[in-house]
């Protein structure tokens, strides 16, 4: 399920197996805004008919910098991306891991397998996303 209107990013649920976005923010809106700076992109991994994993882009949507053509987000700034998804998302029990760039929700296993848990050489780690609110401006964005 995807919900729009907010310009901004809102909450990823994962409500019976089934992830809802509740707002993958800003695209390529009319806007010079400084408040509309980031947003994210978000990819399904089915397995058949079920989804089993998400894949969350963060993405540069500051119009000023970018011209109405949103742009993949590299690094620092996309780990603060991420970090906030897993702020806003973790009152809803979901669970989002930065990996490679890019955030990762593991629905169910995409291999049926008794366990969900990354093996060693997938290098998984999670963002302690502490009590701090990240700070974003178009200087911390490529």
């Amino acid at each position: 399920m995807l919900g729009h209107h907010p310009h901004v990013p809102q909450p990823i649920e994962v409500y019976k197996g089934k992830p809802i976005f509740y707002s993958l923010g800003n695209y390529a809106f009319g806007s010079m805004s400084e408040a509309v700076v980031f947003s994210f992109a978000a990819k399904i991994i089915f397995h058949g008919n079920e989804p089993v994993r998400v894949n969350l882009y963060p993405l540069n949507v500051h119009n000023q910098d970018v011209g109405f053509q949103p742009r993949l987000v590299r690094d620092t700034p996309a780990k603060k991306i991420i970090t906030h998804l897993m702020e806003i998302s973790k009152s809803f029990g979901t669970v989002i891991h930065y990996q490679n760039g890019i955030g990762k929700i593991m629905i169910a296993s995409e291999n049926p397998a008794p366990s969900l848990t990354a093996s060693k050489d997938e290098n998984v780690t999670s963002v302690d996303s502490g009590p701090h609110k990240p700070q974003w401006s178009r200087e911390n964005l490529p």
